[in-house]
């Protein structure tokens, strides 16, 4: 790997943590909430869907309706309204072990994910195959890594006693304001 392979895949890395920072915000609000685990395996689950989606665009699959990504939001707003309610309705005898699943958190991660792809895929596409291979590992490196330090701050997190109970309704809510900011498609959905 030459000096232009390795500042192309450093491009891309900066690219997916840049675009990943609304993400990046929800992951550590719900690494109380939904736990570590489930947080940080549906964080990586939904980049690793949209770099495959990237990588696809790239190699030539089309026809991915980037125009309607907006009415998306209305999953994490959906599932962070079925949250609040479990939490009201839940008796003693019947509170769920975990406020969300990792399917949960996987499905509002990838909502929130079309700015990366919305920035991966023409990146990938106008590279060359070496480059686009040094995109790929640059991004995948960029996933690893704030999975990595999310994982770290959970343990962090894990020590604050009564502040990590109280943030940990923070999830939720966490998920309704990251739905309307995806219902909003504001400008920096699609650049």
């Amino acid at each position: 790997m030459n000096l232009d392979h390795l500042t192309f895949a450093l491009s891309a890395g900066l690219a997916q943590v840049l675009t990943n920072l609304d993400n990046l915000a929800v992951l550590f609000a719900m690494l109380l909430s939904v736990g570590a685990l489930r947080a940080v395996a549906g964080y990586v689950t939904a980049q690793a869907i949209v770099m495959i989606a990237a990588v696809g665009i790239a190699v030539g699959i089309s026809d991915i309706p980037l125009t309607e990504t907006g009415y998306l939001g209305v999953i994490p707003i959906g599932l962070g309204l079925y949250a609040i309610w479990k939490r009201r309705t839940a008796t003693p005898e019947t509170a769920p072990v975990a406020p969300a699943s990792y399917v949960m958190a996987s499905l509002m991660f990838l909502t929130m994910s079309f700015d990366t792809f919305a920035v991966m895929a023409p990146l990938l596409i106008d590279s060359a195959a070496p480059y686009r291979v040094a995109g790929i590992a640059g991004a995948s490196v960029a996933i690893v890594l704030t999975a990595l330090a999310a994982l770290g701050l959970s343990r962090i997190a894990g020590h604050a006693g009564k502040w990590a109970a109280k943030a940990e309704s923070l999830g939720p809510i966490a998920m309704i304001i990251a739905g309307i900011y995806v219902l909003l498609d504001s400008g920096t959905d699609l650049l």
